[in-house]
């Protein structure tokens, strides 16, 4: 499950007030409802049998499901679902909390993962089916490729065991690396400066949920491109703008069945998501970008300059690249094509020459006939 700290899942009714809760104790793997004794999440700790043992609790309240990699929890008798991170221990997967790893209360969506710090670990089992092949192409700055590359997986292989026959069959000429939080970088050897990595093919799935290994990991520029790739504004959200949540749940250690968690009136969600702009956080590497801390606005403002000098430098190389086939064009003219002066010229020489050989052989037939006239 590779998730650590605590978070709490609560029902609470339309009123804002707390049906039941259940506090979810990630680090230990256990679970309590309503303040009552701990039960596990199961033996190994999976996302499936964490998601039974959720279900479990909620009983005749709600529910909670895991199909094709997604997660939903739901409320039943017009109720909702709250959820909360602890203060002082927070859920944590990969740098994402328990609600943002699994998207259950999105503003945004995207038909590909968006959270490629997936917190896998390299002894996870990858889920990846035998027979997928992952093809990828080291490329230069220049659009010129030394090397091609491909890798078919293999029945129970771990995350480590994909990434390892990747960096095998790239021979050290680039290299991919599982970090801690479960993303994956890339980096080039010496020889190679400037060159980058590529996924040309991948028809790896994981499980049930469509997904190829590259996508899962944000690996090479297509899979960053689908990222991006119908990103928009929740549909339910976009249906209905009330649905987006202005208020900021409180619920504490104290917290029991009939407290108010969610007040009326409360706009401290609202005043959370307008400073999200100015927060400092973390990014990334990205294109040219350098991973750093900064706030979405001064990364915004990084974005879109790098934006442009990349821009320019396209606009530069297409140009250098124009006068080079111009150049090359004029020097194929002037080897196979017909130059009509120098031509003329040279057919002039040629006839003077031959108007000149026709006069010495006038003059040789004379002399021999004045030499057959002698004897």
């Amino acid at each position: 499950m590779n998730f650590t700290g605590k978070t709490t899942v609560a029902v609470t009714d339309p009123s804002g007030k707390l049906v039941s809760r259940i506090d979810v104790n990630f680090t230990a793997g256990t679970l309590s409802v309503n303040g009552g004794a701990s039960s596990s999440l199961g033996s190994p700790a999976t996302i499936a049998s964490m998601t039974a043992a959720l279900n479990t609790a909620l009983g005749g309240g709600g529910s909670a499901s895991f199909a094709n990699g997604q997660l939903s929890i739901s409320a039943t008798g017009g109720n909702g679902i709250l959820v909360q991170d602890d203060a002082a221990t927070p859920s944590s997967r990969g740098g994402a909390g328990f609600s943002q790893f699994f998207g259950l209360n999105d503003v945004f969506q995207a038909q590909m993962p968006s959270i490629t710090s997936t917190g896998l670990a390299a002894g996870d089992a990858s889920g990846i089916a035998a027979g997928g092949v992952i093809a990828l192409s080291l490329k230069g700055p220049d659009g010129d490729i030394v090397r091609n590359v491909s890798i078919t997986t293999t029945a129970g292989q771990t995350i480590g065991n994909i990434v390892t026959a990747l960096n095998t069959a790239l021979g050290g000429a680039a290299t991919f690396t599982l970090n801690s939080d479960g993303s994956i970088s890339t980096a080039t050897s010496a020889l190679y400066p400037g060159y980058s990595v590529n996924v040309t093919n991948d028809s790896t799935q994981r499980g049930t949920t469509g997904v190829s290994f590259s996508q899962i990991f944000g690996l090479g520029a297509n899979a960053q491109t689908m990222q991006a790739n119908n990103f928009n504004l929740t549909p339910a959200l976009s249906a209905n703008p009330a649905r987006l949540g202005i208020a900021s749940p409180a619920i504490t250690g104290s917290t029991v069945v009939s407290d108010t968690i969610v007040s009326a009136g409360d706009n401290a969600g609202a005043i959370a998501l307008q400073n999200v702009i100015t927060r400092s956080q973390s990014f990334h590497a990205a294109g040219g970008i350098a991973a750093q801390a900064s706030s979405l606005s001064d990364y915004a403002a990084t974005f879109y300059q790098n934006l442009a000098t990349q821009s320019n430098a396209i606009s530069a190389n297409q140009t250098t690249q124009d006068d080079r086939l111009a150049e090359a064009n004029s020097r194929v003219s002037s080897n196979s094509g017909v130059n009509l002066d120098e031509e003329l010229t040279a057919l002039s020489s040629y006839q003077q020459a031959y108007a000149a050989g026709a006069r010495i052989l006038s003059v040789v037939d004379q002399l021999y006939r004045t030499l057959l006239e002698i004897q």
